[in-house]
């Protein structure tokens, strides 16, 4: 069942704990993202470039412990046992690399954020986390050296996702909006969820 919420001025929610600490409210954020089942998260990614917004792109994410599928427009991103497949439709070509989990870089590690055993990013562990128009703010700085900053993440009372926000080096903003966040079982994941299958005229380009 998908769950539909927001966190803005005027919208009724009950009151937030606000003694909690940032990794009090990241930690709970973790274990709704990768526990108990597959997450299913619909989003909208808009693109802010030269005070202009170039996007507004809308799909589906699926997490399931390690293994991620991302679909967008026909488009698909796969990330499981090690591999990493990104397809595109309007070309029908595909590329396979081997995946970096380790990766501090939120595009190509787009979860990491939500790990809170990851290590990569600090959200001031230890401050009392920020309560505004009914969500926690938590508020990243990279450990290592990174393409972005400015690293925001929006969330609920139930600790669910609802906004993520960046801008990078070149100071190319990204807004990712949570639209809805729901859970399948374990036994409830479509098989091959996690596995590309190539077309018969696919063209890919293995870079393993």
């Amino acid at each position: 069942m998908a769950v539909l919420f927001a966190c803005a001025q005027g919208v009724h929610a009950r009151a937030l704990d606000s003694a909690l600490r940032n990794e009090d409210v990241l930690e709970r954020l973790s274990r709704n993202m990768f526990d108990n089942g597959c997450s299913v998260i619909g989003f909208r990614l808009d693109v802010i470039e030269g005070g202009k917004n170039s996007s507004g792109l809308e799909g589906t994410a699926y997490v399931y412990g390690e293994s991620y599928r991302i679909e967008s427009e026909g488009n698909i991103m796969i990330s499981s046992d090690g591999e990493k497949w990104i397809y595109d439709a309007s070309a029908d070509e595909a590329v396979v690399m081997e995946n970096n989990a380790s990766s501090a870089d939120i595009v190509e590690n787009p979860f990491v954020l939500f790990d809170s055993s990851s290590g990569k990013y600090d959200c001031d562990a230890e401050s009392v986390a920020v309560v505004r128009n009914g969500c926690y703010i938590l508020e990243f700085e990279p450990v290592v050296k990174s393409l972005y900053s400015g690293i925001k993440v929006l969330v609920s009372e139930d600790f669910l996702p609802v906004e993520i926000s960046f801008v990078s080096n070149q100071g190319i903003g990204y807004v990712v909006e949570i639209l809805s966040f729901g859970k399948k079982d374990a036994d409830g994941i479509p098989a091959g969820l996690f596995v590309f299958e190539p077309g018969p005229e696919t063209y890919i380009t293995d870079l393993r």
